[in-house]
C-alpha cells in the first residue's frame, strides 16, 4: 500500500472514530476557551451610534476558541438570546449574510482549512448557525461576525457560544460577557441618538445592503421630532430612549416614577448608563429637589404643574431650565439673576424689588400694569396727563409747554414762564395756594400778596390795610396788593417824624 492510500484510509479510520463518538458522547465533557471582542475601529461598536459597514461604522464582533481533543465540529451556534428576544430587543441580526461570517485558523482532518459555508439567522430567538466546510478537528479559531447592530441601551449579558457536530449535536458551549455603554452619539443633532434610531427605524439597521430610507419617524441622518409619540403610551421617542423602551410597543412602557416630587419624570432626569448627578452634591438628579445647586427648586424651573409636558429650556441649549445654571443665557446665574428666564445682563431694576425691569410688570411698583402705565417708571397711581399727551405728568419733561422742564419747574401742571414765587416757598404763585405765605389760603387773604397775619381792614372795604391806599391807612398801596413794595410809605413815615422832631428843636431854640 502506497504512502497517498495509508493517509486516505487513516483518515477515513479517524473520520469513522469521530462519528462513533458523536453518536456516543452526544453532550461531551470536552470543554474549549472562549474570548470575546468587538473592533473598536470605528465609532458605534459599544452603542455610541449602532451604525454598521455602510460606510459609517462596521460592528465587528471576534470570536476566539480553541477545538477540543477528540472533537470534530461541523456547525457553531451563537446565542445572542440573554439581551432579549422578538423583534425588537437585544440584538439586531437581521442584517447578518454568508458574507459577514468568516472563520480562520482550524483544520479539518486533512489538515486543510475550514471555511464558512452558511450562515442561518433566527433574529427571533437572537441565534446564528454557522456551518462549516467541514469538521473541524483542530486549531485555535478567529471567528469574525460583522452587521451586528447592538442594543441602543447600557447592557451587560452573556453570549453564548455552542460548538455542534456536522449531524447538530451538541458537543460543548461556553459563555463570554459582553456589555454596552448605551446610546450617544447624535449626528442630526434631533436628542435621538443614532444607535436609538437606527435600531428601531421600520427597516432595520444599517447594513451593507441599506438604502437608508429609514421609516417610524427615525432616521440617524434627519431631525426628527423627539416629542413624536409614536405607539400611543403617553411617552413620546425621547422618554422612550431615557427608559430604554420600545417606542413602537405600547406595552414597553417607561416607568412613570416622579421620585423626588418635583414634577418632572425620573427618565427626564436620567441618562441610561450614566447617574445624572448636575451639581455634584451627591445626590442623583432624579432625587434631588434642586438638581443644579442655583437655589431655584427644580419644581419652580420645571415650568409644569403635571408631568406630562417637558421640563421648561428657556434658552433653547438642550439643557432643561432645572439642569441649566443659567436659564436664560444672559451671563447671570440664576441664583442671582432678578430676570431668571429673561435675558437683563445689565440687572436693571428701577422700583427696588425682586424683579428686574425686563421681567417686572410693574416697574414703579404703583399698582399700574406698566402695559397701560403712562409713566411706567415713576409711580404715578393718578395716572394724571394734563396736556393729554399719552404720558403722565410726573415723567413728562415739560407737562405744562411753558419752557421749563418738569424737574426746575415750581408750577410743573401750570404755566408760569416767570417762574415768581413771593413767599420763595418753592410753589409759584400761579400754583400757590396761599402766595403771601401768611397762612392764609388766597381766597380768604385780604391781602393775598401781602403777609398779613391779623387781616386787619380799618375802613372795612374788604382790602387789608396792609395793602389798602384808601386814606393812606398806616401807608398801605394799592401797589402792594398789587404784589408793590410798601416800604416807600415807611421810609415816608420816618421822615415825616424826623421833619416834626426837627422842627420843634427849631422853635425851642429861638430867642
Amino acid at each position: 500500500m502506497n504512502k497517498s492510500s495509508t493517509y486516505i484510509v487513516s483518515g477515513m479510520i479517524f473520520a469513522m472514530i469521530l462519528v462513533m463518538a458523536e453518536m456516543v458522547f452526544s453532550q461531551s465533557l470536552w470543554s474549549f476557551t472562549l474570548t470575546l471582542s468587538r473592533s473598536n475601529d470605528q465609532i458605534g461598536f459599544d452603542g455610541t451610534n449602532g451604525v454598521d459597514s455602510q460606510g459609517k461604522t462596521d460592528s465587528v464582533y471576534q470570536f476566539n476558541f480553541n477545538i477540543p481533543s477528540l472533537a470534530s465540529v461541523g456547525k457553531i451556534e451563537i446565542d445572542f438570546g440573554e439581551f432579549g428576544t422578538g423583534s425588537t430587543f437585544g440584538f439586531n441580526l437581521e442584517n447578518v449574510e454568508l458574507a459577514d461570517v468568516s472563520v480562520t485558523g482550524i483544520k479539518n482532518f486533512l489538515n486543510a482549512n475550514v471555511t464558512v459555508t452558511g450562515v442561518t439567522v433566527d433574529n427571533a430567538n437572537k441565534t446564528l448557525l454557522i456551518d462549516l466546510s467541514s469538521a473541524a478537528v483542530s486549531g485555535n479559531a478567529v471567528l469574525i461576525v460583522k452587521d451586528l447592530q447592538n442594543p441602543p441601551c447600557p447592557v451587560t449579558h452573556n453570549v453564548t457560544v455552542e460548538l455542534q457536530t456536522s449531524l447538530g449535536a451538541s458537543i460543548e458551549d461556553e459563555q463570554a460577557s459582553i456589555g454596552f455603554s448605551g446610546a450617544s452619539n447624535d449626528t442630526d443633532g434631533d436628542r435621538l441618538p443614532d444607535g436609538f434610531e437606527i435600531y428601531y427605524a421600520g427597516n432595520g439597521v444599517r447594513g451593507e445592503e441599506d438604502t437608508n430610507a429609514k421609516t417610524l419617524g427615525l432616521d440617524p441622518d434627519a431631525t426628527n421630532s423627539f416629542t413624536a409619540e409614536n405607539d400611543g403610551d403617553g411617552f413620546h421617542l425621547l422618554r422612550e430612549f431615557l427608559g430604554c423602551t420600545d417606542p413602537h410597543q405600547i406595552s414597553s412602557t417607561p416607568l412613570a416614577l416622579d421620585s423626588d416630587g418635583d414634577k418632572i419624570y425620573d427618565v427626564d432626569e436620567s441618562f441610561p448608563g450614566i447617574t445624572l448627578d448636575t451639581d455634584g452634591d451627591g445626590t442623583p438628579d432624579r432625587l434631588d429637589t434642586d438638581s443644579d445647586g442655583d437655589g431655584v427648586a427644580d419644581s419652580v424651573e420645571a415650568g409644569k404643574s403635571t408631568l406630562a409636558p417637558d421640563p421648561v429650556d428657556t434658552d433653547g441649549d438642550l439643557i432643561p431650565d432645572f439642569q441649566d445654571t443659567d436659564s436664560d443665557d444672559d451671563f447671570v446665574p440664576d441664583s442671582t439673576d432678578n430676570c431668571r428666564l429673561v435675558k437683563n445682563i445689565l440687572q436693571a431694576n428701577a422700583d427696588g424689588d425682586s424683579l428686574g425691569d425686563d421681567c417686572d410688570n410693574d416697574n414703579d411698583n404703583d399698582g399700574i400694569a406698566d402695559a397701560s402705565d403712562n409713566c411706567p417708571l415713576v409711580p404715578n397711581p393718578s395716572q394724571a396727563d394734563d396736556d393729554g399727551d399719552g404720558f403722565g405728568n410726573e415723567c413728562q419733561g415739560d407737562t405744562d409747554g411753558d419752557g421749563e422742564v418738569n424737574g426746575r419747574d415750581n408750577c410743573p401742571t401750570i404755566s408760569n414762564p416767570d417762574q415768581l414765587d413771593t413767599d420763595l416757598d418753592g410753589l409759584g404763585d400761579a400754583c400757590d395756594s396761599d402766595i403771601d405765605g401768611d397762612a392764609l389760603v388766597n381766597p380768604l387773604d385780604n391781602c393775598p400778596l401781602v403777609k398779613n397775619f391779623n387781616q386787619l381792614d380799618s375802613n372795612s372795604n374788604g382790602i387789608g390795610d396792609a395793602c389798602d391806599t384808601e386814606g393812606f391807612v398806616l401807608g398801605g398801596s394799592r401797589l402792594a396788593c398789587q404784589g408793590g413794595d410798601p416800604s416807600g410809605f415807611y421810609l415816608w413815615l420816618v421822615l415825616m417824624m424826623i421833619f416834626a422832631w426837627g422842627a420843634k428843636v427849631f422853635s425851642t431854640q429861638r430867642p
